[in-house]
């Protein structure tokens, strides 16, 4: 466990350094959608990952991407998944970046917000955005507001008249919403 959080710490340490780089950003990317200030980072990243990390600090780090929404191995990622990563990490840190501590964006707390972004069913054609400020659009023309907690969150939404609230989890990068499988853009 003390491992773990030496090397969550260190995580931390280096992408709020990064966050820094990222955040001077003056808006011009590779091609690729990625800045080259980002570009950078994620090279530092997975040389790290790759060269620097022992298999347990790799276990650990695997353990929280996936509990993220990504898939384990950032050498898998997409240059959307890493736009997604910087988003997120943003988003923490600009927002008070204590885990757990309700300063998290979209509402409730319990580490980092994984469901902000764009989510597509290719099943169905819909998409589910989730914003930073806990609401949520949908392609069908609903909206309403989330509340999160890990990997799981609750919406709340009208739908003819009726307000419910609407569980949904997110597992393996996916989540299923009435029958339809969602997987981040």
């Amino acid at each position: 466990m003390k491992s773990k959080l030496f090397w969550l710490g260190m995580l931390v340490m280096v992408l709020a350094f990064g966050m820094m780089v990222v955040g001077c950003d003056n808006g011009s990317d590779n091609g690729g959608g990625l800045t080259a200030e980002q570009e950078a980072l994620k090279q530092e990243l997975l040389d790290a990952y790759n060269n620097d990390m022992t298999s347990e600090e790799k276990a650990a780090w695997e353990a929280s991407a996936i509990e993220s929404g990504f898939s384990a191995n950032p050498n898998n990622w997409s240059d959307m998944d890493w736009k997604n990563f910087f988003d997120l990490m943003s988003d923490y840190y600009n927002n008070g970046g204590e885990p757990g501590g309700g300063n998290e964006p979209g509402g409730s707390g319990g580490g980092v917000n994984q469901f902000i972004g764009t989510w597509y069913s290719s099943q169905t054609g819909g998409t589910f955005i989730f914003s930073t400020n806990g609401t949520f659009t949908m392609s069908a023309g609903y909206s309403g507001t989330y509340t999160y907690n890990g990997n799981n969150a609750t919406l709340t939404m009208t739908v003819q008249g009726v307000t419910g609230s609407y569980p949904i989890t997110i597992n393996n990068g996916k989540f299923i919403y009435l029958g339809a499988t969602y997987t981040r853009q």
